[in-house]
């Protein structure tokens, strides 16, 4: 049987965005964001593995005061959050006519995935 190949280590941006995908990053945590950013960072990539990963809430949160983050980076998380929040609203807004549907038929219901686990995990909507 052929060895599996050992996965390589992180990059930084894949280093940045794993101490970013945290409600509330540490001091240890927050400190290390900052040794990252001091160096080199490829915003392009960092913004599309926090898309793939659906973690963009989470990078906007931490790096939206961030001054060594570039203006024209920190206005597209800015606006990527912005329009997260409203896709979010909607869904919510939907889920509730489906449980008002569902009640009004006497069919109990409890959602237990979407909104209402990232309210309670989160305490946010749109995280």
């Amino acid at each position: 049987m052929a060895a599996i190949p050992a996965l390589a280590p992180p990059g930084r941006e894949e280093e940045l965005l794993l101490c970013c995908a945290r409600m509330r990053p540490d001091a240890a945590r927050r400190a290390r964001i900052g040794a990252i950013l001091a160096g080199p960072c490829d915003w392009t990539r960092l913004v599309q593995l926090a898309l793939h990963h659906k973690l963009t809430p989470l990078l906007y949160r931490a790096l939206a005061r961030r001054p060594e983050v570039p203006a024209e980076v920190r206005g597209a998380l800015r606006r990527h959050q912005r329009e997260h929040g409203a896709h979010v609203r909607g869904l919510l807004h939907e889920l509730q006519g489906l449980l008002a549907d569902l009640a009004a038929a006497g069919i109990p219901a409890l959602p237990f995935k979407g909104s209402g686990l990232s309210e309670v995990a989160y305490g946010s909507l749109a995280a």
